[in-house]
Parts: C-alpha cells; sequence; structure tokens
C-alpha cells in the first residue's frame, strides 16, 4: 500500500540565496561556527550546513573574492580621503572664479587636480560676445539647423536625443525659442552638430582660440553649439572630456558633484545618474555638490568625469570647446557601463 503522506526530502544543498549570505559574512569576518549556528537556527540541517561552509571555506574562489574585496576596500578609502578633504574646505561648494590663467595653471593645478574653475575674462575679445538671437538671425536666418524638439513628452529625451531630431530653419527656431517661455522642449544640443554645418562656417571666425589653452587646429571639430530657451535641463551626468564651456547669451546654472563621489554610482545608467540633484541630496545629506551660475561672457573649465547638471535660466546660446592642448579623450572611463556579468 502507498503512504498517504512522504514526509520531506532532505535538501542536498543550500540556496544560493544562503550561499551568497555565507561569502558575504565570511568575507565581513564572521566565522564558520557563527555562519554555522545561524543557518541551524534557520532550520538547515547541522550537517548540511557545516558540509556546504567547508566547501566554500575550501573553495579557491573564495580565495578570488577575499581578493576582489580587499581591492574594493582600499579603493574605497583612495575615494574616501578627496571626499574628506573637500568637505573640510572653508567652502567646499565653491568654484573658483578668476579673470584668467596661464596654459602652466590650467594644465598643472586644474586640469591634472580635476578641479573646476570659472574664467571671467576668457571670450572677452570673442566677436562671439555679439551672439544674440537677433544677430544670428539676421546673418544665418535661412540656414537649417537641426535641434531636439518634443522633448517635454520624454522622461529621459537626452537619452532618447535621436528620436527628438527636426530641420528647421534658424529663424523659425529662435521664433519658437521666444515663444517658449520656460520650457524644456526645445533645445539645440551638441549631438545636433550645429556648428559643423558648412552655412555656419563664419561662426568659427568668431571664435578667437587661445593658442596657450588650446590648440586653433582642431577647434572646428571639438566645439559645439547650444541654443534653447529658459528652462532647458541636461540631467546629472558625465563625460569622457574635459571642456571648457562659454557661456555666451543668458545664464546657465551648474550643480557639480566630484567624480569621487562614489555613491552617485548605484543608480546609474551609462553616462546618466538617473537621479536629479535634488534627489539625490535628500538621499545622501553629505554629498558633495558646487553650484555655479555662468553669467555672458564666463566660461567653466568642467574636469572629465564631474558630474554635472545644467539648466538654462534665460534664452540661452551657448558654445562648449573640447581642442585642449592635452590628449583628451578619456574612453575607456565608463564607470556607470560596468557591470557585474
Amino acid at each position: 500500500m502507498g503512504f498517504k503522506h512522504r514526509p520531506p526530502r532532505q535538501a542536498t544543498r543550500l540556496a544560493d540565496e544562503w550561499r551568497l549570505w555565507t561569502v558575504e559574512n565570511l568575507l565581513a569576518g564572521a566565522t564558520p561556527d557563527d555562519i554555522a549556528a545561524t543557518l541551524i537556527d534557520s532550520n538547515v540541517p547541522p550537517a548540511l550546513a557545516r558540509r556546504e561552509i567547508d566547501a566554500i571555506v575550501e573553495s579557491p574562489a573564495l580565495a578570488a573574492c577575499r581578493l576582489l574585496d580587499l581591492r574594493a576596500r582600499r579603493l574605497s578609502l583612495l575615494s574616501e580621503l578627496p571626499r574628506r578633504l573637500a568637505r573640510d574646505a572653508t567652502s567646499p561648494a565653491d568654484i573658483e572664479r578668476r579673470p584668467m590663467i596661464t596654459g602652466a595653471e590650467l594644465y598643472d593645478r586644474y586640469w591634472a587636480r580635476s578641479e573646476p574653475v570659472v574664467l571671467t575674462e576668457l571670450t572677452r575679445d570673442w566677436p562671439a560676445r555679439s551672439w544674440t538671437p537677433e544677430t544670428l538671425t539676421a546673418r544665418f536666418g535661412t540656414v537649417a539647423i537641426e535641434a531636439c524638439i518634443g522633448r517635454n513628452g520624454d522622461p529621459e529625451p537626452d537619452m532618447h536625443w535621436e528620436d527628438h531630431r527636426q530641420t528647421l530653419p534658424l529663424a523659425e527656431l529662435f521664433e519658437r525659442v521666444g515663444a517658449a517661455g520656460v520650457s524644456n522642449d526645445i533645445y539645440v544640443i551638441a549631438h545636433n552638430r550645429a556648428i559643423e554645418r558648412p552655412a555656419l562656417a563664419p561662426l568659427l571666425d568668431d571664435v578667437h582660440i587661445d593658442p596657450e589653452l588650446f590648440d586653433p587646429t582642431d577647434h572646428a571639430t571639438a566645439m559645439s553649439l547650444w541654443i534653447g530657451p529658459a528652462g532647458t535641463v541636461t540631467p546629472l551626468h558625465h563625460d569622457t572630456t574635459n571642456i571648457a564651456f562659454n557661456q555666451l547669451y543668458g545664464r546657465k546654472r551648474f550643480r557639480l558633484v566630484p567624480p569621487w563621489e562614489s555613491a552617485v554610482l548605484d543608480g546609474a545608467r551609462g553616462f546618466y545618474a538617473g537621479s536629479r540633484v535634488d534627489e539625490l541630496a535628500a538621499r545622501l545629506p553629505h554629498l558633495l555638490i558646487k553650484e555655479v551660475v555662468l553669467e555672458p561672457g564666463e566660461t567653466l573649465f568642467l574636469p572629465v568625469g564631474w558630474w554635472h547638471e545644467v539648466e538654462a535660466l534665460d534664452v540661452s546660446i551657448s558654445l562648449s570647446l573640447l581642442c585642449f592642448r592635452r590628449p583628451n579623450a578619456f574612453d575607456w572611463y565608463r564607470p556607470g557601463l560596468v557591470t557585474g556579468t
């Protein structure tokens, strides 16, 4: 005759969740006896608990985990040092403002130390300082230009920028920008590559490159034009180049977080932090945030890897330069794309 009820079959191995828990606690310093006691209290048969723990302790994989854990803890200390030092500064959220700097100062002090700085006189002699919606419309109103339009209906318009590409005359662009009020719906961004349009080539003559800071032979292909109404927002992200961001018309607010604030990476999606600065600040009260409003004619040197969120406070025309006199391609710096697989 058959039994109506069979006793449950005894497990022959730990569930993967328990194995992961065991490894994590061994790395944290727990003893095998402590781990076995917890497993047994959780209804794991004593013999099974001991056998599985012994197998994990003797596994070469645990030795590899210990080495990786050691490296991670050391790297954590390396990133914590600049974080603590920055917090102890007299004004940790301030960004230094200077009229101008030499090439040696740029590369030895700000570039090499990954320190942002605002230059108030870099663009003083540029004809581009006269760029306004009216002057550019008078010169290039019939020129076709590409913009990202319809951004308001997309929660991630910068990640999906290709879906919003439209071409229209520059005069119409400025008409729509002026009529938009405070809006994130229309924006000419770096991806639109406006400055590379042959009909806009005369704009290059309006930008006087300082040869001590920049390479004048490379600026035509290392320059981006930004045009939009008040209210355009570029969400918190980082770039893989150093940038000289020149605000020519209107104002923009930059909020910056240094790359050693590694907690930002917890929610990162590629180059984007996945959160606004205010959301991160609420969750991470000790997060170092630097803020600056760029006035017309001012330049922000933005070091590679720094997280930055940008909001236009007025109708805005900006120009970014990448053509420094040092190699400026850090494509390998993609921490948000590192996965556990």
